[in-house]
């Protein structure tokens, strides 16, 4: 049995939909302010009849590229990422083997995807309702609050948006990067009132 190829059947839940686009092994949903992704990562260790692999869904901020003054790539890593295990509560091991019961796999994960990945990405359709990952669950990357907190600034809701960039005082980022957050935040802010005056 040729693991690597086995792979390719698993995206089948997937890959009709019209509100998912396929880039290699991810799939992506791009909202306002935000990108959903589900994706495949591999072990660095697969051989060609054993293939042990994870499946993560992650949210990537565009905005934070603006601040750092990098280009937005086509396809974007992630900056808010979780093991699909944390949807499900289970610890699944996900091998492809000789051994392995393909279809026992692939219903598991069309199940896994129909159940728990598509109400995920479904719970997260406005920026708002990001304001509650952090709580729900742990990021295996970074401290999504302040990246949160500036699309939020970005789409006009201010209040939350400035009470989630309260909380880089305990935010794991060094002080140089703080301080830009801080700075685009507060550039955010200014650019809204502006807009605001304009209008009135």
């Amino acid at each position: 049995m040729k693991g690597r190829k086995s792979l390719r059947r698993f995206w089948n839940p997937l890959s009709n939909r019209p509100d998912s686009k396929k880039i290699g092994n991810s799939f992506i949903r791009e909202e306002d302010g935000y990108t959903k992704v589900f994706y495949l990562e591999n072990s660095s260790w697969n051989e060609k009849d054993w293939v042990d692999f994870s499946l993560y869904v992650g949210i990537f901020f565009p905005i934070v590229e603006q601040v750092r003054n990098r280009p937005i790539h086509k396809f974007p890593g992630t900056h808010f990422e979780i093991d699909t295990n944390q949807l499900t509560n289970a610890n699944r091991k996900l091998i492809i083997s000789p051994d392995t019961d393909i279809e026992e796999l692939r219903s598991y994960i069309s199940d896994l995807i129909e159940n728990n990945v598509v109400p995920f990405f479904n719970s997260y359709s406005d920026i708002k309702d990001c304001i509650d990952l952090p709580k729900k669950y742990v990021s295996n990357k970074y401290d999504v609050r302040p990246f949160i907190g500036l699309a939020l600034l970005e789409h006009g809701h201010i209040e939350a948006g400035k009470k989630l960039m309260e909380d880089l005082d305990q935010s794991m980022y060094i002080e140089s990067f703080r301080k830009q957050l801080l700075d685009y935040g507060d550039f955010l802010i200014s650019k809204h009132k502006w807009s605001t005056n304009e209008i009135s």
